[in-house]
């Protein structure tokens, strides 16, 4: 199972001795959200959904941390546990709403997608060449370099960072000669 990336590490233990599917919602991405929509008749409503989402989330990590605390922050003595009642009643706590999850933050991005005017198409990571490469002495060759750890790294980054961005990154290189 893998972990939500808010997760903070020392509860990671703890969401999976619980085991529940819990969708990585990167609320951090929806921080520019308010802003974008600005005075929009609509914006108090994704407003108060990213509130409640926000809400939710720190309930369950705050379970997960009550857990993770009841077991003096043993991953070991956590993991132990997972049949036990101190993790089945967080499993049964919160398996309704974990379910309910994805479909919430699916419906808050699209709708802060509508209100900003549509979904936004994939964007080009590599549009904002790093200072090194307008700097450089022009060759002969592209504009901008498509190859090398630089650029690649610079468009993982910006890619990470877009809250409208593919889910899935497929990172590959050429075979060794």
């Amino acid at each position: 199972m893998d972990v939500p990336r808010d997760l903070p590490f020392h509860l990671s233990s703890a969401f999976r001795a619980v085991g529940l599917p819990w969708p990585d919602v990167r609320i951090a991405h929806f921080d520019s959200a308010p802003a974008e929509l600005g005075e929009h008749r609509e914006a108090p409503r994704p407003r108060e959904h990213i509130g409640r989402l926000r809400t939710i989330l720190e309930a369950f990590f705050g379970h997960l941390d009550e857990l993770a605390a009841d077991h003096d922050g043993d991953p070991k003595s956590v993991s132990r546990h997972t049949d036990d009642p101190c993790v089945t009643g967080v499993r049964d706590d919160w398996a309704e709403t974990a379910a309910l999850m994805p479909d919430l933050h699916t419906a808050i991005t699209t709708f802060v997608q509508q209100l900003l005017g549509g979904p936004r198409g994939v964007p080009d990571y590599l549009a904002a060449a790093p200072a090194w490469v307008k700097a450089r002495a022009r060759r002969g060759v592209r504009d901008e370099p498509t190859t090398g750890h630089a650029p690649a790294a610079d468009a993982l980054l910006r890619r990470r960072e877009d809250p409208y961005g593919p889910r899935i990154c497929v990172v590959t290189r050429p075979p060794p000669a």
